[in-house]
């Protein structure tokens, strides 16, 4: 909807407050964790010209993010699959 209206999303990571892991396990070869990120964000909504339609640059949220990585662990890369992401 956004780029029918010719609108950007400006987000800012802030700052991180925490990092957790929730949950972890294993199913055969793949490994699967969940990792909480408390952070602090800004959100702004431009319109085509640029001009804020929405939100704020100082007005800082708390945001708690659930991340779920999985990896094949007989696999040579060691890179982390981003699979899922909640709030």
């Amino acid at each position: 909807e956004r780029k029918s209206h010719q609108e950007t999303l400006e987000t800012i990571l802030v700052k991180i407050e925490s990092v957790r892991l929730v949950e972890g396990h294993m199913q055969g070869n793949v490994a699967r964790v969940t990792v909480e990120f408390q952070t602090e964000q800004t959100h702004v909504v431009r319109n085509k010209a640029g001009e804020i339609i929405e939100g704020s640059p100082k007005q800082i949220e708390q945001l708690v993010d659930l991340w779920t990585f999985e990896r094949n662990l007989t696999q040579s890369n060691p890179n982390w699959i981003l699979i899922k992401t909640a709030t």
